[in-house]
């Protein structure tokens, strides 16, 4: 649910490769949002982030649900790419609008 009135949001869900634990994908994706020009850290499972999920834009005060296969074991992150309407970095930028997690 975007509870946010007066921006838009999304949720990219992708992984991070076996063996990788929180703190290290943490590490590898703000080393990946810090930079404009290098590759993504080894880290990301570039491999599979295509399939992993995402969710359509949401106005504030919308939202719905996706569905994803998730791994046992496996370090996700999900991430809003999305600006601000005046513009501005993407909110996992600006706002730290970020959640990595590890399934159960």
């Amino acid at each position: 649910m975007n509870e946010g009135p007066e921006q838009v949001h999304h949720a990219v869900l992708f992984p991070f490769v076996e063996g990788t634990d929180e703190a290290a994908a943490e590490a590898a994706l703000n080393t990946f949002l810090a930079s404009e020009d290098a590759p993504p850290p080894p880290e990301i499972d570039l491999a599979n982030i295509d399939s992993t999920g995402d969710s359509a834009v949401y106005s504030g005060g919308l939202g719905g649900t996706s569905e994803a296969d998730l791994v046992a074991g496996r370090t996700y992150a999900v991430v809003c790419f999305i600006s601000d309407r005046a513009g501005g970095p993407p909110h996992v930028v600006a706002h730290d609008m970020k959640k990595i997690f590890t399934v159960a």
